[in-house]
């Protein structure tokens, strides 16, 4: 069976290049700023796996920490909650 992969996107010119690169509406949430780690704590009990697209900001919460960085370019960073 195939797994449920949540997307969570930062900023609003992250959500529409999701949106236009994933046709499943139900499969991309976006979350503002800090709410992103809060809701892929939460979307993991619903989703197989949960990926937070985040800002490539100088500080970044410490929560943060708690997530697995999958790839981290000039302007964003893909990160998995596990």
């Amino acid at each position: 069976m195939p797994k449920t992969v949540m997307l969570y996107p930062e900023c609003h010119a992250d959500t529409a290049l999701i949106r236009f690169l994933v046709k499943d509406e139900n499969l991309l949430i976006h979350s503002a700023g800090t709410e992103v780690a809060k809701d892929m704590q939460t979307g993991i009990q619903s989703a197989d796996i949960v990926v937070g697209i985040i800002d490539n900001d100088k500080v970044k919460p410490r929560y943060f920490d708690l997530f697995v960085k999958l790839n981290e370019g000039v302007l964003a960073e893909l990160c998995q909650w596990v």
